[in-house]
C-alpha cells in the first residue's frame, strides 16, 4: 500500500475570518494517495461493479476495479457575482475516496478518462454516468474514475464498512459560531450537517484530477498515457459541474497552464449548486451566473423531458443558452422528449440488496418498479459522449439539436399521442406506440401509459 506525500499548495490566501480574497490562477496541488485499498472476502468498495443489482463482470472485458483514498487541504469559497469564486478564508484537511475501472493491460487504454462526480441524491454514491457510458467505456478501452462528492455519502460509506472507510472525512473548517443552522441546497438540504462542509467539493474534485495528471509513482494511473479527461455528472452532479465551470475552472489549472478538464458532459442537471453549504441559492431568473460561460473547452448538456415536467420551469429553462462554436466557447444543449429523469435500466446499476442493507436502505429498483420509463435516454448520453470526444480530439463540431417546444410557463407542448414536440427526436417519439409520461413519480400509470387504439 503506497503513501504519497502532499505537494505544496500553490493557491495561497491570507486566511482571516470574515474576509474574501480572489483565488490565484495556478497549479492545483496534488493530494496524498493511499491504496489501492485491498479487497477481501469481507470488504470491498462501494459501487463495485460486482456488487450491483445486476453485476457487471468487468474482468471479462479485461478490466480491473480499484479503490483509493486521497488526502489534502481544501478551501471554502464565496461566489457572490459573475466571475471566478473567491476564497472565503477557511481551509481544512479532508480524506476522500475514488474508484477506478481500467484496462488491466495499459496497451488497451484509449487515452480517454471519464471522470464522474458520483451522484449523492439518494444518500449514497451512485455511478449514474457509469450506467449510461459503460458500454462505450468497456468497448473502447477508456478508463472510468468515480469520486465521492458529498460528506453525507462519506457517512453512509462509514456505516457500510467502518473499518474500510472510518478515516474518510470532510470536516467543516468554518468556526462553529459562523456556521448556518440548517445548511444545504434546495430539496436536499437535509443531506448537510453543520459539522461537515459541502463546499470542500471544488478543491476535492480539482485535486483528484491534478493527481491523475501528475507524473511519477504517486499517480494511480501511472503507466497509462492519458490524453483527455472528461468531467461527467448526472442530475445533482451535473449541477455541481455547472457551478464548477463558471466559478472554479477560470483559475484551476494543470501544471502546463491548461484547464484540468478537456471537456464536460452534463446530463439532466442545469441549475447551479451553491458554492458552500451556508451560501444563498443562486438560481434566480436573470442571474447571469446561471448561464454556462465560455470556458475554453467543449461542453455538452443533455436534458430529459421530465427535467421540464417534474421540476420548476427554471430547472431547465433558466439555464437555456445558444449553442456556440467559438474557440473559447464551445457549447451544445440537447433536449430529449420522452425520457424521464430516471431510467428503467438505472435500478440495475445500483448497489445490491446486501450492500444497501448494511446502510439500512433498499435500492429503488429492487423494492419497487423503477421510477422512469423505457425511452433510451442512455443511448443519447452515449452519443453525446462520442460527439464530445470527436469535438475535443478532431475539432468535429456536433450537429445542432432543436429545443423542446414549451408553453408560456415552461411545460412541454404535446402532440396528438400525448408526447412532447421538438427536441432531439428518437424512434420512440417519431413512431410512438405509447404516451410516455416523463415523470419521476410512483403514482399508478405514471411510468408508462400504453396508447389506446
Amino acid at each position: 500500500m503506497a503513501y504519497i506525500g502532499l505537494s505544496r499548495i500553490l493557491v495561497i490566501g491570507a486566511f482571516y475570518l470574515g474576509l474574501s480574497f480572489s483565488a490565484v490562477a495556478g497549479t492545483v496541488p496534488v493530494p496524498a494517495l493511499q491504496g489501492p485499498i485491498p479487497v477481501t472476502a469481507h470488504s470491498h468498495e462501494w459501487n463495485s461493479p460486482y456488487h450491483q443489482v445486476i453485476p457487471t463482470n468487468i474482468g471479462a472485458y479485461g478490466y480491473i476495479d480499484q479503490e483509493y483514498f486521497y488526502s489534502g487541504i481544501a478551501n471554502v469559497y464565496n461566489w457572490d457575482s459573475i466571475g471566478p469564486a473567491t476564497l472565503a478564508g477557511y481551509s481544512g484537511p479532508y480524506q476522500n475516496r475514488l474508484i477506478i475501472f481500467r484496462p488491466a493491460d495499459p496497451r488497451r487504454f484509449s487515452g480517454r478518462v471519464v471522470f464522474e462526480l458520483l451522484n449523492s441524491t439518494e444518500g449514497y454514491d451512485i455511478a449514474a454516468m457509469w450506467e449510461a457510458l459503460s458500454p462505450s467505456i468497456l468497448k473502447n478501452g477508456d478508463i472510468y474514475v468515480g469520486v465521492t462528492t458529498k460528506p453525507h455519502s462519506i457517512a453512509q460509506l462509514i456505516t457500510f464498512d467502518p473499518k474500510r472507510y472510518g478515516t474518510l472525512s470532510w470536516a467543516n473548517p468554518v468556526p462553529p459560531g459562523l456556521r448556518g443552522a440548517t445548511p444545504g441546497w434546495g430539496d436536499v438540504a437535509d443531506q448537510s450537517t453543520p459539522t461537515t462542509q459541502d463546499g470542500l467539493v471544488w478543491d476535492i474534485v480539482s485535486q483528484a484530477v491534478a493527481l491523475l495528471r501528475s507524473s511519477g509513482p504517486g499517480n494511480p494511473l501511472n503507466g497509462f498515457a492519458i490524453k483527455q479527461i472528461y468531467a461527467a455528472g448526472y442530475s445533482q452532479s451535473a449541477c455541481l459541474l455547472s457551478t464548477y465551470i463558471n466559478a472554479i475552472q477560470p483559475w484551476a489549472r494543470q501544471a502546463t497552464g491548461l484547464p484540468l478538464f478537456d471537456g464536460y458532459l452534463l446530463a439532466s442537471g442545469a441549475v447551479l449548486y451553491q458554492i458552500n453549504q451556508d451560501a444563498p441559492t443562486i438560481n434566480a431568473a436573470g442571474d447571469p451566473r446561471t448561464i454556462t460561460e465560455a470556458n475554453g473547452v467543449p461542453v455538452i448538456r443533455t436534458m430529459s423531458q421530465s427535467d421540464f415536467a417534474d421540476f420548476p420551469p427554471w430547472s431547465s429553462l433558466i439555464a437555456r443558452r445558444a449553442d456556440a462554436d467559438l474557440p473559447a466557447d464551445r457549447f451544445r444543449l440537447i433536449e430529449v422528449p420522452g425520457p424521464a429523469h430516471g431510467n428503467v435500466v438505472g435500478g440495475d446499476f445500483l448497489p445490491d440488496l446486501v450492500d444497501t442493507g448494511k446502510i439500512h436502505l433498499v435500492p429503488l429498483g429492487s423494492a419497487i418498479p423503477f421510477v422512469g420509463n423505457d425511452v433510451p435516454y442512455n443511448a443519447v448520453i452515449r452519443g453525446a459522449y462520442a460527439n464530445l470526444d470527436q469535438w475535443v480530439r478532431n475539432g468535429t463540431k456536433p450537429r445542432y439539436a432543436p429545443r423542446i417546444n414549451v408553453d408560456a410557463v415552461g411545460a412541454p407542448l404535446l402532440d396528438a399521442a400525448g408526447n412532447a414536440t421538438g427536441g432531439l427526436r428518437t424512434p420512440w417519439l417519431d413512431v410512438p406506440i405509447a404516451t410516455y409520461y416523463a415523470h419521476n413519480s410512483l403514482l399508478p400509470g405514471s411510468i408508462l401509459q400504453w396508447a389506446i387504439g
